[in-house]
This record gives structure tokens, sequence and C-alpha cells, in this order.
């Protein structure tokens, strides 16, 4: 029934299972990897915009960590510039990478050496617009891709139709170890927002696979 289904859903070892699944595959890179990347690229994910309670859009936290995390590796390879990347939201009109650009600046990474784009609203469209941003040819150039594990797998399918050389910097990792303790059986909103965004990832896979027959 529907009521069983948001139960076992809501469960922090199915949740955690789930994301797992997709994460599993996602290791850090090794310094090796690193040293080959010409440009880091950090994907937005999604922006808490401007209005009467909130005087300035803010990252959300997921973005703010797709940002820390791509200004780390920023500095530990040799990019020449970042790009952070996506459009407005549905309920404001500031971009996600107009707020992720002035995150990295406030994290201490040049402003000269940041590029927007500030026009993808989707996964899809993230690496086709950045093929108009981008003055190297797609087969010379090695992107460093920033996003959250979880959207790792999606992500590597899209930008691999446009560019041959990606290093996966994945961040944010949502999985946990799984102990056995009276919490087990017990639902959460957490658990239950985890199990959505994994089962979006799932679905989304499989229809970008469609996609590209």
């Amino acid at each position: 029934t529907g009521a069983c289904t948001l139960y076992v859903l809501s469960l922090q070892p199915v949740a955690s299972t789930l994301a797992y699944l997709l994460e599993k595959d996602c290791t850090p890179p090794l310094g090796e990897e690193l040293s080959k990347i010409d440009v880091i690229v950090i994907l937005g994910g999604g922006v808490l915009p401007s209005w009467s309670l909130r005087k300035e859009a803010e990252p959300s936290g997921v973005t703010y960590s797709r940002v820390a995390n791509g200004v780390e590796f920023f500095n530990r390879c040799r990019a020449e510039y970042m790009v952070v990347s996506g459009g407005a939201g549905p309920f404001g009109k500031e971009t996600n990478a107009e707020v992720m650009k002035e995150l990295a600046v406030e994290l201490g990474v040049p402003p000269e050496r940041i590029l927007v784009e500030p026009y993808s609203s989707t996964t899809w469209e993230h690496p086709r617009e950045l093929t108009n941003l981008l003055e190297e040819s797609e087969e010379e150039i090695t992107i460093g891709l920033v996003t959250s594990a979880l959207h790792m797998g999606r992500s590597l399918m899209v930008f691999k139709r446009y560019f041959p050389n990606v290093v996966p910097l994945p961040c944010n990792y949502r999985s946990n170890p799984v102990r056995l303790n009276e919490y087990l059986i017990i639902p959460s909103a957490d658990a239950f927002l985890l199990s959505t965004n994994a089962f979006h990832e799932l679905i989304g896979i499989v229809w970008y696979k469609v996609r590209m027959i």
C-alpha cells in the first residue's frame, strides 16, 4: 500500500542503501588525475532567492557544499580558471551561477579566474551551454566536474557526450553506514527526502539513456 511504501522509504537504512548504490563508484580523485585538469566546472544545486525575509539570495546547502569543495579542488590542481554553472530557479530571478561566483570569491578565488554560465536549468543543458562559453575545443580540454556524489553518474553521462576528457570530483556524499539500533525502524523526513532524491537520480539516468538512443 501507499502507507507501507512511505514508511519503508522513510527508514534511514533504506535511504542510505539507495544513496550508496549511486555513490559507491564515486571515489575521490588521485593527485595524478588532478594534475591533468584544465578547468574546474561546478554545477549549481539550488539557490534561496531574495525576498522580504531574505535581503540577498543565498546558496542552498547543496550548492554551498559543491562550491566549497570546488574551490578546494581548484586550489589543489593546475586549472587556469573555474566555471560556475546554473540558471535561475523557479522562485527567484537570481541565477545559481551568480550566487556561486559570489561565494567562490568569498572563499578566495580571484574573480577574474571565474567564468559564469547562467543559462542552463537542467543537468542535460549544463555541458551544451558550456561549449558556448569555453574557447578551447572539446577534444583538447580536460574538465574537473564538481557535483554531489549522488548526482555524478547522471552528470558524467551527459558531459561525456560533449567532452571526452572529464575527471569526476564528487562531494556531498549522502550514504552512511547502517548501525544496529532502535532507530532503524523509526521513519524520518530526512530519510524520505534522501530516498526521493535517489529515485530522482535513478529515474533520471534511465531517462537520459533513452534520450541518447
